[in-house]
């Protein structure tokens, strides 16, 4: 007995498929009168949405992405959840139970004559829901739209920024290398002297501006010369011996190349 109550069939599914043009799929059984819906009966402990979609594939020769839930009740006694489709592939193809199939327009489901009173009942329904799927798709698309109108601005204000900061450092930049070079090219008994001193610790918060806005300085002196980001002036070989000008990197990108002499 308890057995017999587990296989027990209490809930029924029932599947309406909406094309491209708006048209419910309508079916009709090979021993009944009646346009329906996919039908299919569940047992304890299966799911319906996953039924329905096996039912649908096996029985229509449709594959069914998206069957959402919209209505439910009572029906003789059986629970009816009712599903509705509109991603799906493949062309209608009947196998099993079914004889019919018809394609129509809301408006005309409404005037068949042997449509399924209840299939006929959850047309309104049926139609909100698909009205309530387009709004959410639209607003889903206005989303997107403003999500990248802003990603697009912040892209556009970025690259605003960079490139008047490069601006900026093409005119603040020599005044920066000949306040160094001035300093470099004292006597280095003058070096200690309290106005060099200033100068020297002028020079320093300078430098620390320039790396916190991300701008580089390329090391020359010492290295092996990189044509990335040095032009040689002098000299033949793959040391850099000497630095004429220094060069800067904004962000990892080359804005001036650093000027230099080369040897063995």
């Amino acid at each position: 007995m308890e057995s017999k109550k587990e296989n027990q069939i209490l809930v029924a599914a029932h599947g309406f498929i909406i094309n491209s043009q708006n048209e419910i799929l309508l079916l009709k059984e090979k021993d009944g009168d009646l346009l329906l819906g996919l039908t299919g009966l569940i047992s304890l402990g299966h799911d319906p949405l996953e039924v329905i979609k096996r039912k649908a594939l096996k029985e229509l020769n449709l594959k069914v992405n998206n069957f959402a839930i919209f209505d439910s009740g009572l029906v003789d006694g059986l629970l009816v959840l009712r599903f509705i489709a509109t991603d799906f592939s493949g062309e209608v193809k009947l196998e099993g139970k079914y004889a019919e199939s018809s394609w129509h327009s809301f408006s005309a489901a409404r005037e068949l004559k042997n449509i399924c009173p209840h299939v006929k009942k959850a047309l309104a329904k049926m139609e909100l829901e698909l009205e309530k799927s387009a709004s959410e798709q639209k607003y889903l698309r206005a989303l997107a739209d403003y999500q990248n109108l802003l990603r697009q601005h912040a892209s556009d204000k970025s690259d605003f920024v960079k490139f008047a900061l490069s601006s900026f450092l093409e005119e603040i930049l020599p005044v920066y290398d000949h306040l160094k070079m001035s300093v470099a090219s004292l006597p280095e008994e003058e070096k200690n002297n309290s106005w060099v001193m200033g100068v020297t610790y002028v020079l320093k918060q300078f430098k620390e501006t320039l790396e916190s806005h991300g701008i580089e300085e390329i090391k020359t002196v010492g290295e092996n010369f990189d044509h990335h980001t040095m032009e040689a002036l002098e000299g033949q070989g793959e040391k850099v011996t000497k630095e004429i000008m220094a060069g800067y990197k904004l962000n990892s990108k080359l804005i001036r190349a650093a000027k230099v002499v080369v040897g063995e």
